[in-house]
């Protein structure tokens, strides 16, 4: 399993760029492979070799790619259909369509979008047709633009202007206009609200029928068939409209420890997870500090599945990484010539930004200069002139910083990102912060879990709830199984407090009665099982009831 890590935030200074003018009376050096990390072109300019009208590498010829394609590391790749190759039209597949009829609407390369029949593709969007006599044959809604049918309240036919009917009245569809009528037995077989509007009357706060006054049911009555009658005292879809929890009691408010709607049970919601119109799913409020990914919360660090403030999570390109929930181009020995600086390609040949292959962009020392992504010069950096710090080419540096970290003249250490530069020493930060992921649980099956099952076999729905420090998060549940496979973000936390206990309780969930404990028990990390960046568990140390459970901290 890839373990990705929590990325440092690097600052990265702005610096000015000086050119130094050199001797007029001497000619430029000759574009070649040893003068020119990109392409030289036609005039024996060097070329950065990154543009599709100037592709190329390692001093080669510069080279001019197709219409459509792009240039990466140098080389002319074909591109699909997209905003570079398709701006005026909309892409279909890999095809590009104009995208001015209302079967193939869109523009700047975004995939074609088919119109309705009430709308028309106007500048590359479907937008409504305007509603006139040609286009309507009720009456137009001079608010909405739309076109309605004429109704017991809407007046109006021949794309007209809609008349809507006041209180008391109705349209009288042969005149097309709005007439007072009296609600009543003779022309409501609902009932007749306050306002002397004719109602269906199957509403608990207007019931009724016969042309009759409506009524309001009472709190422990419903409306049916026109009367108030009492709800059934037991719970269930016939006397409830929220959901019924494990005491038999219908829950109508809306929670994410008690879910549902039409007299089901309850459900507990996973973390990151919010109760909506009696779901469990994942909205803003629930899921702030990652994104959503249907229904569920992940923690939006993940290229897979980028994003952060309870939104939809996207996937980021091949050439992006995620960083702080938003999708950045990255800069890898893949995509760069020259030296990193953050997500930043550079040229890697100047002092102040030297490098090659991808790597970390330094800043050479004085007397040095940038030559083939190195520093070298007059400047030396041994044990003798390098005693307290450590040596980064020949540039001699403090040694205390976790991208250069060392002492005793010796090469600069690049620490890992749980690690910070300690007395010159890569050390283990206990304050780096970890993501706890439960990937997959088994569960005896000699034993009858399911006390009470709500399907036809015995197996359990298992969730599982974990506690770390200060925090306890709950897994989704998963229905009739002895082996569900979760693969659900859970909870982020220190390395200090996985290390001081992580409290594990797997439930059987049931409808009534209460959830049944299968198994509880505490697990902890020590300091060397973080050193490769990620950390498992594989089974519980004092538990025969799992026989397996599989948790990715990373």
């Amino acid at each position: 399993m890839h373990a990705w890590g929590i990325a440092r935030l690097l600052g990265v200074a702005l610096c000015t760029v000086l050119v130094a003018c050199g001797d007029d009376s001497q000619p430029p050096a000759r574009c070649s492979r040893t003068t020119c990390p990109g392409c030289c072109d036609t005039s024996g300019q060097c070329q950065a070799g990154s543009q599709p009208i100037a592709c190329g590498a390692a001093g080669g010829s510069c080279i001019t790619c197709s219409a459509g394609d792009a240039c990466q590391n140098g080389t002319c790749l074909a591109q699909g259909c997209g905003p570079n190759n398709c701006p005026k039209g909309c892409c279909q597949g890999s095809k590009c369509l104009d995208g001015t009829s209302g079967g193939a609407c869109g523009v700047a390369g975004n995939a074609c979008l088919l119109c309705t029949t009430e709308e028309s593709c106007i500048a590359g969007v479907c937008t409504r047709k305007a509603c006139d006599q040609s286009t309507c044959a009720g009456c137009c809604d001079l608010d909405s633009g739309l076109c309605l049918p004429e109704t017991d309240t809407v007046c109006g036919i021949d794309g007209k202007a809609c008349r809507l009917c006041k209180d008391g009245e109705r349209c009288d569809k042969a005149a097309h206009a709005c007439a007072v009528v009296p609600c009543g037995a003779a022309n409501c077989k609902g009932c007749c609200d306050g306002k002397g509007n004719c109602v269906p009357g199957a509403a608990d706060n207007a019931c009724g029928g016969g042309g009759g006054t409506c009524k309001g049911c009472g709190t422990t009555e419903s409306c049916k068939d026109g009367k108030c009658q009492p709800l059934p005292t037991t719970c269930g879809p016939a006397s409830c409209k929220g959901c019924c929890d494990a005491g038999g009691k219908c829950v109508t408010t809306a929670a994410a420890t008690a879910c549902g709607r039409e007299g089901g049970a309850c459900l507990l919601c996973a973390s990151g997870q919010a109760c909506v119109d009696g779901k469990c799913t994942c909205n803003a409020a629930a899921c702030a500090s990652g994104c959503c990914e249907g229904d569920q919360c992940a923690s939006g660090s993940q290229p897979a599945a980028c994003g952060k403030g309870g939104a939809a999570c996207v996937k980021c390109a091949a050439t992006e990484k995620c960083t702080s929930g938003a999708c950045a181009p990255d800069c890898s020995a893949a995509s760069c010539i020259g030296c990193c600086e953050g997500s930043v390609c550079k040229a890697g040949s100047d002092p102040i930004s030297c490098g090659k292959s991808g790597g970390l962009c330094k800043a050479c020392g004085t007397g040095e200069n940038c030559v083939n992504g190195a520093c070298a010069g007059t400047a030396t950096c041994n044990a003798t002139t390098c005693a307290t710090g450590c040596c980064e080419g020949s540039a001699c540096r403090a040694g205390d910083y976790f991208l250069a970290c060392g002492a005793g003249g010796k090469a600069c250490a690049e620490c890992d990102w749980y690690q910070d530069c300690t007395g010159g020493v890569c050390a283990f930060d206990s304050t780096s912060s970890w993501f706890v992921h439960l990937v997959s649980l088994k569960i005896d099956k000699t034993s009858v879990w399911d006390q009470n099952p709500d399907g036809s076999t015995k197996a359990p729905d298992p969730l599982v709830e974990v506690s770390v420090g200060t925090q306890t998060k709950t897994s989704k549940t998963m229905n009739d199984t002895f082996e569900p496979a979760f693969n659900q973000y859970l909870l982020k936390d220190t390395a200090a407090n996985l290390m001081k206990a992580i409290q594990v309780k797997v439930w059987d969930w049931d409808p009534s009665g209460g959830n049944d404990l299968i198994c509880e028990w505490t697990e902890h990390f020590y300091e060397w099982e973080f050193a490769d960046g990620s950390v498992k568990i594989y089974w519980p140390d004092s538990c025969k009831s799992v026989t397996y459970i599989e948790f990715a901290v990373y």
